[in-house]
């Protein structure tokens, strides 16, 4: 299960980076039911929320 998580994290990751979609529409994409259970799934493994994660990926590329 643990190494499904991460699949869908790194998904989430990518999606963040890679594109301008809206928070709202990326659970479902990365195979999330819930937006709150993504960001706090996000934030356990990655140490920062979704929306932390994206600006530092944006400030550094």
């Amino acid at each position: 299960m643990e190494m499904i998580r991460r699949v869908q994290i790194n998904h989430v990751k990518t999606l963040l980076r890679e594109t301008d979609l809206k928070l709202g529409a990326i659970p479902d994409l990365a195979g999330f039911s819930y937006i709150a259970y993504m960001v706090g799934r996000f934030r356990v493994v990655e140490g920062s929320t979704p929306g932390q994660y994206r600006k530092l990926a944006l400030r550094n590329s």
